[in-house]
């Protein structure tokens, strides 16, 4: 496992408060701002004996084996999971405070052919969920009820693509949902009302959101979206490019806000990084992507104002890191990452004080792949691929120390 790089956040100091979420405005927050001092981000490697079972036990979620790509919601007493397969059926499974599943696999998806990330969201007492199907697959929408059980037919909400639909997310603002995905290779925003009707689509020209992670947010007066530069454009300055883009809640787009570029390889189209997640930060957001450069690649989290500026350095979370995901408890970040065959967690205080040094989660040496964190309220939440069962992978489950 690796540490953190030390870096200036600068503003990170000044803030009393900065919260994470994803489907909903996360309360107020300090803006942009601070002396300029530059936070020492370096980890301690030595973790408390009383904190070695943080992370502990791993539970195993799912039993139909070749799963891939979770997507975890709290649901105020539990965890709702979808997931995908290799044979593209989208699946669904609740789980207890704990971990431990709830009743058994709901099968979402009634044809194989896709296999998309989904979407899902624990709103109006229940969980919304979107993901790709067929052959020539569509986005669909489906509702379930607080029990997990699908709530009449399921829509289909974008048109069909001749070859495949990807990079689906979802966000929820309180009235109607929002939501992206790219079909043959067009980045698109839709509004959906509560029903899963569509009022309006529109392409998101100029951008392209790379599978298999990326998201959207709602900040309480629009939606933000994290995205790669589009590799339809040639990338003709050479670079690769990490951007936000702001949405309006009527579906009008702006242009996008580019976080960070670096000199690309001369064999790599834009716009092909794996992990780009974006999370409100009280008046700003917090965001991670892989940065690849000179075939090295590098975890990386920025800080951003609420117009997608970013403030400060980044924040390099260790080398050779892949697939980073972040969020907040109010007082700290959790960020999860890969770094070989370890599921690795830290938290860090805003000033860069070690609130939890790094340690990593999977306690039986495995592939592991696609982590997801959330806060509970209490502690986080991880869910990650793990292939120790020999069944082609399944999705596992831990809650870090609070």
């Amino acid at each position: 496992m690796r540490g953190w790089v030390a870096v200036a956040l600068p503003w990170l100091v000044a803030c009393g408060r900065i919260a994470f979420g994803e489907l909903a405005p996360s309360g107020d927050g300090a803006p942009p701002g601070g002396d300029g001092a530059s936070p020492d981000m370096t980890v301690d490697a030595f973790v408390p004996p009383s904190r070695v079972q943080c992370g502990k036990p791993n539970v195993r979620v799912t039993t139909s084996g070749n799963a891939r790509s979770p997507r975890l919601v709290a649901n105020g007493g539990g965890f709702g999971l979808a997931w995908v397969d290799t044979a593209g059926t989208t699946r669904f499974r609740r789980m207890d405070a704990s971990g431990a599943p709830v009743g058994g696999e709901v099968v979402i998806s009634g044809a194989a052919g896709e296999t998309a990330v989904p979407a899902l969201a624990f709103v109006l007492d229940g969980y919304t969920i979107l993901w790709a199907e067929g052959q020539n697959p569509s986005v669909r929408f489906a509702r379930l009820d607080a029990a997990g059980v699908p709530i009449g037919q399921s829509l289909r909400v974008s048109p069909q693509a001749t070859a495949r639909v990807d990079a689906i997310t979802l966000a929820f603002t309180g009235g109607q949902y929002g939501f992206t995905w790219i079909g043959d290779g067009v980045l698109s925003f839709g509004r959906l009302d509560l029903a899963g009707a569509v009022l309006g689509t529109a392409p998101i020209t100029g951008s392209v959101l790379a599978a298999p992670a990326g998201n959207l947010v709602w900040n309480g007066s629009s939606f933000e979206l994290a995205h790669t530069i589009n590799a339809v454009q040639g990338c003709p300055d050479n670079q690769w490019k990490v951007a936000v883009t702001a949405i309006s809640e009527a579906g009008g787009v702006g242009a996008p806000q580019v976080v960070d570029s670096w000199a690309k390889l001369g064999f790599i189209l834009c716009g092909e990084h794996r992990s780009v997640r974006v999370a409100q930060a009280g008046a700003g957001y917090g965001i991670v992507f892989e940065r690849d450069e000179n075939q090295s690649i590098a975890g990386t989290f920025a800080i951003l104002d609420a117009n997608g500026a970013k403030q400060g350095s980044n924040l390099a979370i260790g080398p050779a890191t892949r697939l980073p995901d972040v969020a907040s408890s109010g007082t700290d970040f959790g960020v999860v990452w890969i770094d070989g065959a370890e599921l690795v967690f830290a938290r860090r205080g805003f000033g860069g004080t070690v609130v939890e040094p790094e340690f990593k989660v999977n306690d039986v040496a495995a592939s592991v792949e696609s982590p997801a964190i959330l806060w509970t309220g209490d502690s986080y939440a991880l869910a990650w691929e793990d292939t120790r069962d020999g069944s082609g992978g399944e999705i596992y489950f831990a809650l870090a120390c609070p």
